[in-house]
């Protein structure tokens, strides 16, 4: 192939690559903040409300029985009882993640949002979807 040949298509390329990135310059880039959400949602202080309720359960009931117990007992029954309270709470955690997901992605279809990232690893830009997703939460 001659010089003026690979010249051509080397600039068909170019071309081809300046217009797919022209093109894809409407990408439109969520940014939601996980935190607000944690804060601000009612689903997600209701989680936290029956977590904290739950571990108030837990420590009475236990409170309650570890005097019966003998010493050898006690450690065993506080283990169950945290383990107790750490399996609800990741069951609690891990539907409320889900809940989370589910809203941003319902969101992010609405909008037509390409991708959605934390706002703590956006320095500048981006959409904010906090409120949407809050409200789709609730």
């Amino acid at each position: 192939m001659n010089l003026r040949g690979s010249w051509l298509i080397t600039g068909v390329f170019l071309l081809g690559v300046l217009l797919g990135l022209w093109q894809g310059s409407t990408t439109q880039v969520g940014v939601v903040d996980l935190d607000r959400i944690m804060a601000e949602s009612p689903r997600a202080l209701g989680t936290a409300r029956e977590l904290a309720a739950r571990y108030e359960e837990l420590s009475l009931q236990l409170e309650g029985e570890l005097p019966l117990l003998s010493d050898e007992e006690r450690p065993a029954r506080e283990s169950e009882a945290f383990g107790e309270y750490l399996q609800l709470k990741m069951d609690l955690e891990a539907a409320l993640a889900q809940a989370i997901d589910g809203a941003i992605d319902e969101v992010k279809h609405r909008r037509r949002i390409q991708v959605v990232v934390h706002r703590d690893s956006v320095k500048l830009g981006g959409l904010d979807i906090t409120d949407d997703v809050i409200r789709r939460l609730n």
